[in-house]
């Protein structure tokens, strides 16, 4: 564009050139040409600037685009960012073609970061779930009641044991010979829903109340048992038993 001043004509380009070197007469450090991109509210832009130090002399968008959201702004700017090396390219791009050419490309970035910041989510959600379960583990470890044999001196005992390792003493009962235990864990061993029962009532219960309580309901089932014709015999009517009255 060319008008007349002061006698002669002076081009548009001119006079950007002139305030350009009037700015850059006072400058003591070199001029920077850079491309940056700018988030403001819901637009992202790409310009092009010239600097010396922290001063701008020229500011000059190339590009921008306008998003519904500032959430989808943001979005935007942190998938652009990371191709900060392409700033040139593009910025050149949009001067030859036109701006509509930078928005396929874009537009991939972005839901390409999208997708893949999703599956980051997706993947540090089911770590946190597996951190969860193992604790929800080892946390019940910590309180599952088990029953183990164990030999003290001539006698057999079955013990109730908290934790795993063990740590914690619950109830135990004592037999003068090996079979009495076993026909007692031929009940017991059915029963082992009720354990934090029995723990709940060792708080406040004596053992051998627990004792007392315990082989006479192993009797009574026996009894059943052998009434309904389930029962095998022997010393130990409920080895074959499996739980059912």
């Amino acid at each position: 564009m060319l008008h007349e001043e002061h006698g002669h004509t002076v081009s548009t380009a001119d006079q950007a050139l002139d305030r350009f070197w009037s700015k850059t007469s006072d400058l003591d450090g070199p001029v920077v040409s850079n491309v940056q991109l700018e988030l403001d509210d819901r637009t992202i832009s790409l310009a092009r600037v010239l600097m010396s130090g922290a001063c701008t002399i020229l500011h000059g968008v190339v590009w921008s685009r306008i998003f519904n959201t500032r959430a989808q702004a943001d979005d935007a700017y942190s998938a652009l960012r990371e191709r900060q090396g392409a700033f040139g390219y593009w910025s050149v791009g949009v001067l030859v073609m036109g701006p509509e050419w930078l928005n396929p490309t874009t537009s991939m970035l972005i839901e390409e970061y999208i997708d893949q910041r999703e599956q980051k989510r997706e993947a540090l959600a089911r770590e946190l779930e597996t951190e969860r379960e193992k604790l929800d583990r080892e946390q019940a470890a910590r309180t599952v009641i088990n029953a183990y044999f164990i030999k003290q001196g001539d006698r057999f005992a079955i013990t109730l044991e908290r934790g795993s390792p063990r740590n914690e003493k619950i109830w135990s009962i004592t037999f003068d010979e090996a079979w009495e235990r076993d026909r007692f864990w031929d009940w017991l061993g059915w029963q082992r829903n009720r354990f934090d029962e029995f723990a709940e009532y060792m708080l406040s219960g004596s053992r051998l109340e627990l004792e007392r309580q315990l082989l006479r309901e192993m009797l009574a089932t026996e009894r059943d048992v052998k009434k309904q014709g389930l029962g095998s015999g022997g010393r130990r009517p409920l080895r074959f038993w499996r739980g059912e009255l």
